[in-house]
């Protein structure tokens, strides 16, 4: 039985290299992957509910069936959340996306958070105003650095992530600016000259927004352009209004122009994978390592817990693994690629996770070998609930994101298969 362990975990985990060689050279379109991933997910759902959920409900009853089956779930849930901080998310597509798009939208609040506190830009509308935001170009200055001199032309305006800046009058400084405020706001709107001359007294993170970007705004936008005219007209008369009605408005403002950001502006760019990969250097490659094999123990539990007593091999079940499992390792070794691993350290790193999948079967084996109806409906929940979770977590968004109207379709024709399979096994 330890034999047919490691032979079925194999077996469902070779589709890993598989996927892994085809996502590398071969570079399937978003559709295909979609297709066979949501197809594997639909498979992989009829096997937990005939090879997993019955045989636990058969065994222990509703009890250990609903414990294990939510306890396998949250268990998968916040092991994968502690993981994704380290890199953990960078082993596949969607987490990685999530998680860019994520921090995407936080920087994009902080510009927006500053923009709202000059008055001259609350006069614009936000819902235009906000398309500024994710053109903003992050730019780290050091501490004693000028930011801009007085004189110069006014051709960006720029908010404050972190650090201090001082605002100098000839030698003496006349205001500084901390984190979420902004400094050159005027040179968006007019292009005058600088009145004043910008540095910083620390080591400062700024973003950077352009007037050429919103002048090219401008000129897209007749509404933005005559709300721009009549500010010029004004000259700034809107900021005389008190302290109280300023900072609702600014509120108003910003939610207004939360509201308008557009999805595609969250987007992640293949230079914003390799970004987030590279700040965290070796603890990126520890993290996809650990998340991929925190994917692989719950299969490996419930291979190793389904060979126990069996007189022949799970054939539905590994070939729902081995479905489930080929597209994971195609979208994944795509973005391995795009952060900058080699095509050896893939495969490699796809073949030492087969490998250890079938020993994972085999440990789960023994270790069960002697378990009670009771316990082995406990892990039989346990593992299906973690493989659920992971499915909603991870396949079902990201095959979706990318093939649309055909991942319907696709399901259900996988979970019909995996049950014909089964059905027709039993025949």
């Amino acid at each position: 039985m330890a034999l047919d362990a490691f032979v079925s975990g194999l077996a469902a985990a070779a589709s890993l290299v598989v996927g892994a060689v085809l996502g590398i050279w071969l570079r399937p379109g978003h559709g295909a992957v979609a297709a066979v991933m949501s197809f594997g997910a639909g498979a992989l759902l009829a096997a937990l509910s005939f090879e997993l959920i019955e045989p636990a409900f058969e065994h222990g009853g509703i009890v250990p069936l609903t414990l294990g089956f939510l306890g396998g779930a949250a268990l998968f849930v916040a092991v994968n959340g502690a993981l994704d901080p380290a890199g953990g998310f960078l082993r596949k597509a969607s987490t990685a996306e999530v998680f860019l798009r994520r921090r995407r939208r936080a920087e994009i609040e902080t510009i927006l958070d500053g923009l709202s506190r000059v008055g001259v830009l609350r006069a614009l509308p936000a819902a235009e105003v906000q398309a500024l935001a994710p053109r903003a170009e992050p730019m780290d200055v050091p501490a004693g650095a000028t930011v801009f001199a007085e004189g110069e032309s006014g051709d960006a305006l720029y908010v404050v992530v972190s650090g201090e800046l001082e605002v100098l009058s000839g030698e003496e400084r006349v205001a500084t600016i901390g984190p979420g405020e902004v400094v050159g706001e005027m040179a968006l709107v007019t292009g005058e000259e600088r009145t004043a001359t910008v540095r910083a007294t620390s080591d400062a993170s700024l973003l950077r927004i352009e007037k050429a970007d919103f002048d090219r705004l401008v000129a897209a936008s007749p509404p933005l352009a005559m709300a721009v005219s009549r500010l010029l007209a004004e000259r700034l008369g809107a900021t005389s209004a008190r302290q109280a009605e300023a900072e609702a408005e600014a509120r108003r403002w910003r939610a207004e122009a939360r509201g308008a950001v557009e999805a595609h502006a969250l987007r992640a760019s293949p230079i914003d994978h390799r970004a987030i990969a590279s700040e965290r250097g070796g603890s990126a490659a520890v993290g996809i390592y650990v998340g991929l094999f925190l994917d692989a123990i719950p299969e490996s539990l419930a291979i190793g817990a389904l060979t126990v007593g069996a007189a022949s091999f799970n054939l539905p079940f590994i070939a729902a693994l081995f479905l489930s499992d080929l597209p994971e390792a195609m979208s994944s070794s795509v973005i391995m690629r795009r952060i900058g691993y080699g095509p050896l350290r893939i495969v490699l790193l796809w073949g030492g996770l087969t490998l250890l999948t079938g020993l994972g079967a085999v440990a789960g084996n023994l270790a069960f070998a002697g378990a009670s109806p009771f316990a082995l409906a406990v892990i039989f929940a346990l593992a299906a609930g973690a493989m659920l979770a992971m499915l909603a977590q991870t396949a079902m968004p990201e095959a979706y994101e990318q093939g649309g109207w055909v991942v319907g379709i696709a399901t259900v024709l996988g979970f019909l298969t995996a049950y014909l399979m089964k059905t027709l096994g039993e025949h």
